[in-house]
Formats: structure tokens, sequence, C-alpha cells
């Protein structure tokens, strides 16, 4: 898991320039938030399954990050962040909203691999 912040967001993302740096799935928590302490370790454990799971079926990698909001407040204005967590996933210049009703590994991945699609749109701003 990519720790991204204010510093490194957009050159490693590129999120709003073309993403040539492939898709991200990216968890914006606060450490204060107890509900995002407990997302952590499941956010990890999503991360390496995503990762083994597209790397045996031989397909593109999603990078995985999160970001502190409360060490980054230009991303949380940015992004129109008013509550956390908050999971996006950045696709070719468009960012794509999780709602699935619960953190679970099974959920995040499918979100990320498909079910992005069915989910809120919006241009990177």
């Amino acid at each position: 898991v990519v720790q991204l912040d204010e510093n490194n967001f957009e050159h490693l993302t590129q999120a709003a320039t073309g993403a040539t740096s492939g898709d991200w799935l990216v968890l914006f928590c606060k450490e204060s938030v107890p509900r995002c302490a407990r997302i952590v370790t499941t956010w990890e454990k999503m991360a390496v399954s995503l990762t083994a799971s597209r790397e045996a079926r031989g397909m593109p990698r999603i990078n995985v990050a999160s970001v502190d909001t409360s060490d980054s407040p230009w991303l949380t204005k940015r992004f129109g962040i008013t509550s956390v967590p908050l999971v996006l996933l950045f696709k070719g210049g468009v960012m794509y909203s999780f709602h699935g009703g619960g953190f679970s590994i099974e959920k995040l991945q499918h979100f990320a691999e498909r079910d992005y699609s069915r989910s809120s749109r919006m241009l990177v701003p």
C-alpha cells in the first residue's frame, strides 16, 4: 500500500493528467477515526489479494494507496471529502466512488475490478 499525500499524489497517480501510471484505488482515512483504524488491516489484505489475483490472471496491476486526510487538507478539499473512510478508484482521468455497504476484501476487490462501472462517475478535479 502506497502512502500518498499532497506532495506526491499527482506525481504518482497522474490522476488528472491521463493516469499513465495505471489505475489507483485509494482509501481516504483519518487516523483518529475509529472506523478508519479498523479498515487499515482489511485494506492491506485486500491490496495483497487484488495484486495476486490480477497477476495470476495476467491482468494489469491496480495500484493501491491510502491518504491520511488529517495530513492532506488540500486533497480533502480537492476531492470534496466530507466524511471518512472513503474509497475512490482513479481510472483514465475519471474517479469512481465506492458505495459497497461494507469494507470487506471481496467487496473492495470486486469494486476495483468491475463494480466501479455501476458507481458514481466524475472527472478528476
